[in-house]
């Protein structure tokens, strides 16, 4: 017998298998044996009938599927064990009807498997990142208490019909497209004026206007813009000026730290702040870490992911949204209907976040499995832990819902294995703090970078050759389409039989 594997892209996997005509008698044999074994035959005790005489008393179906199963027991199976395949589908068997199983005559036939992807990654070890700072100045502590001092204020009607930074403005705004009448967007908005928070900023073009005062600035919004109807249009956006109050703030002071809380004075307070401000930055920054590290690892992974999966997993979660929506008394036409886009985009958006997913998924396991990464205990009560936290209820009533929630365990496990792989992804970065202030701006250099090495690498790429058709009917050894990958052929010697 001779197997050969060839791997096709989409995590296929063909086992083709040439047989002989005396291992197929052989496989004949045991069936005939077997049957023979089984007894009841008129004239034979059990084991005794011979060959011919089985033969005739059961059907030739019956005695070519026993040869098949056989045949896939006795020896596909240890082949598909020897050759390392992992099939994450069940595999596709040739029609046995159309099978030229027969005594007396050699076999060939081909099993495909969809396989776990394995994916090409990149370095993952060593690999340099920058964070932004987390250090703590008293220039964030003012921010802060200016913030506080913010939500402290006093709303009053000034003596003054015009209107200063700092003031808070009720507005009826509207927006339409530059020479046309069509109204995009209509409705009332608070702004506090010079803000800074507003696109466009309309809010500083009331500066010294008074009620009554309409404003008017044109914009164009980029096409990526989150709202689909004003995504890509050039405006006028316009605001009608109906209320002006203005903000008494409190002065900052001892007084005011205990009217805000249970702090002895001010100093209390921005010690308070600098702790919350400090814990703050030092997530954000081992965010972006993971993040930065992640990306880079990303970009130069190859992931040969099945469609079949994908589209099982966007289906999946296309009808997890659906039941959200249902949920909220919503059907899916009513959300395309005022979200003003279809059903096939929506599809089409989950196909390409479980892409995502997915590819995410397959390289975190492959370093995972690379570097041997196992969790502790004390592991998994660190992920418990965590999804109690983010759940909003205790580690306890997390374990008890394990008992009835068979999968969630297994969630857990997943979830602290991907924690812990992660972990020592960014253990092992060179990572480069820089300060706040420049660390955009060196994010977005670094992400051109990495986007041009990416690039560079495609272009290195040999294209790849289109599948082409063989003659019906090959044999194992001659492929019917060109592979991605042929591994070397198996013989019978060499799997033991």
């Amino acid at each position: 017998m001779e197997a050969h594997k060839v791997r096709f892209p989409g995590s296929k996997v063909e086992l083709r298998f040439l047989f002989d005509a005396d291992e197929i008698d052989d496989v004949y044999a045991k069936v005939f044996r077997e049957l023979s074994d089984r007894g009841g035959i008129r004239g034979f005790r059990p084991g005794k009938a011979p060959a011919k005489i089985v033969r005739r008393n059961y059907e030739q179906e019956i005695i070519q599927q026993m040869a098949w199963m056989g045949l896939i027991e006795d020896y596909c199976n240890n082949i598909i064990e020897e050759k390392g395949i992992e099939p994450i589908e069940d595999p596709t068997f040739p029609d046995l009807e159309e099978l030229r199983l027969a005594e007396n005559k050699p076999l060939a036939f081909t099993i495909s498997f969809i396989v776990r992807p394995i994916p090409e990654i990149g370095q993952y070890k060593g690999v340099h990142i920058f964070k932004p700072s987390a250090e703590v100045t008293e220039e964030d502590i003012d921010e802060e208490l200016r913030k506080l001092q913010q939500d402290a204020a006093e709303e009053v009607e000034p003596d003054r019909d015009e209107i200063r930074a700092g003031d808070m403005v009720t507005a009826k705004v509207t927006v339409k497209p530059v020479g046309a009448d069509e109204t995009l967007e209509e409705g009332e908005e608070d702004f506090e004026i010079g803000s800074s928070r507003y696109t466009p900023p309309i809010d500083t073009e009331m500066i010294g206007k008074k009620v009554g005062d309409t404003v008017a600035v044109e914009h164009t919004y980029p096409e990526d813009y989150e709202a689909p109807e004003l995504a890509g249009k050039n405006v006028i956006v316009a605001a009608t000026i109906g209320k002006i109050v203005e903000l008494k703030l409190p002065e900052i002071n001892d007084e005011f730290a205990k009217s805000i809380g249970e702090f002895a004075d001010l100093d209390d307070l921005r010690s308070t702040l600098r702790d919350q401000v400090a814990k703050h930055l030092r997530e954000w920054a081992e965010s972006e870490a993971e993040s930065n590290a992640l990306a880079v690892i990303m970009a130069h992974a190859d992931v040969d992911l099945p469609p079949s999966i994908v589209a099982r997993a966007a289906a999946l979660s296309f009808e997890q949204f659906k039941a959200d929506l249902e949920r909220e008394k919503l059907s899916i036409e009513e959300f395309t209907d005022f979200s003003q886009t279809t059903e096939e985009e929506l599809r089409a958006n989950e196909i390409m976040r479980a892409t995502t997913r997915l590819r995410f998924s397959a390289v975190i396991d492959e370093i995972r499995r690379r570097e041997e990464i196992e969790i502790e205990a004390e592991d998994f009560d660190t992920a418990i832990a965590a999804f109690a936290a983010d759940a909003d209820v205790t580690a306890d009533f997390v374990r008890q819902s394990m008992v009835v929630q068979e999968d969630l365990e297994e969630q857990l496990r997943e979830r602290a294995l991907r924690d812990k792989t992660i972990a020592f992804i960014l253990a092992n970065c060179e990572v480069e703090e820089v300060p706040r202030e420049q660390y955009e701006d060196v994010k977005e250099r670094a992400r051109d970078e990495l986007l041009k090495e990416v690039d560079d690498e495609a272009a290195q790429q040999p294209e790849e050759a289109d599948p082409q058709p063989d003659a019906e009917g090959a044999a194992p050894g001659q492929d019917r389409t060109q592979p991605e990958q042929p591994d070397d052929a198996l013989t019978t010697d060499e799997a033991g039989q």
